[in-house]
């Protein structure tokens, strides 16, 4: 009986350090690519609208709206640190996957007027696109 108990703390340690190695690959956002900082909006579809922002300490929120602005389930009042982990931006080192986007393309300007559904992005503007979605710089 001593012997199976000390199999699963040993079992139970061997999964922890290889967790907590694996979450220490995380990179704050910033460090990956500075042009992420900003107030950044999503327009879904009509009825969902979501903004991410990231501070110059990669430090932000998330929220996302309906169209009569009510904060729908996946927003969050606190302020977490925004990290990027093979190609994906996850907000907070623990995140919820509806608060995890990959990473289809890292900020850039546009050099054309893109009408997408739902938004426009003017030439020069800053936009990402994750998660299939384009995602516009507002501030």
């Amino acid at each position: 009986m001593i012997l199976v108990k000390n199999h699963w703390i040993l079992l139970l340690s061997l999964v922890l350090i290889i967790s907590s190695g694996v979450s220490c690959k995380k990179k704050k956002a910033l460090s990956v690519d500075p042009d992420f900082v900003g107030t950044w909006r999503y327009i879904e579809h009509p009825n969902r609208i979501h903004y991410i922002s990231i501070g110059e300490d990669s430090r932000g929120w998330y929220t996302v709206y309906d169209s009569s602005g009510n904060r729908l389930k996946w927003s969050s009042d606190m302020e977490r640190r925004w990290v990027i982990k093979n190609d994906e931006l996850q907000f907070g080192w623990m995140s919820m996957k509806e608060q995890e986007f990959t990473i289809n393309q890292y900020p850039k300007a546009s050099e054309i007027q893109l009408i997408i559904p739902y938004d426009t992005i003017e030439a020069g503007q800053q936009f990402s696109i994750m998660d299939d979605g384009y995602f516009v710089r507002t501030k």
